[in-house]
C-alpha cells in the first residue's frame, strides 16, 4: 500500500518544491515556510486530528494546480 501523500513526498525527494495550504487559511505556502504541524501532516498523516484539512501541492505541477 502506497502512502497517502507519496506523490508529494517523491516531489521533495527529487528537489521539487511542495506548497501547503494550512487549514483556514486561503494561500498556499512554501512547506518549509509553514509550521512543523504542515511537516507532520505530510509525512505521518495518521497522527494528526483531522489530516485532511491540510492540502499540499507540487510548484509548477498543473496536475494540482
Amino acid at each position: 500500500m502506497e502512502h497517502i501523500n507519496a506523490p508529494y513526498l517523491r516531489a521533495l525527494a527529487s528537489g521539487q518544491q511542495v506548497l501547503v495550504k494550512p487549514p483556514y487559511d486561503d494561500e498556499f505556502i512554501p512547506l518549509f515556510d509553514a509550521s512543523s504541524t504542515a511537516l507532520a501532516a505530510l509525512l505521518r498523516p495518521s497522527t494528526i486530528v483531522n489530516p485532511g484539512i491540510w492540502e499540499f501541492k507540487v510548484k509548477g505541477n498543473k496536475d494540482d494546480e
